[in-house]
């Protein structure tokens, strides 16, 4: 189910199209139904950037794999566990 009034701004776009040209791959790969390490990595650092830099709330930016062509959106639960994973792995990978 599409949200009306979910709309693509200037930073999100600009996040999704700096992170999907660093692992050079097409926004749909990206929000598609897959749990490959690359698209998901790459998914979780949007999440991760969104919410550091926007004031989105979770289910909002679940909600922008709608604007990238997936079926349903991604859950707060799953943009609060991406934005968790990459944290963790800014402590332990610097």
């Amino acid at each position: 189910m599409k949200n009306p009034k979910l709309k693509s701004t200037k930073v999100i776009d600009i996040v999704v199209e700096i992170v999907s040209d660093y692992f050079e791959l097409e926004p749909k790969t990206i929000f598609g139904n897959t749990r490959k390490y690359y698209p998901k990595t790459a998914r979780q650092i949007i999440h991760y950037l969104l919410r550091k830099y926007t004031k989105l709330g979770l289910q909002d930016i679940g909600n922008i794999s709608l604007l990238y062509g997936r079926d349903r959106a991604h859950d707060h639960a799953s943009v609060l566990f991406s934005c968790k994973s990459v944290e963790n792995n800014l402590e332990t990978d610097q």
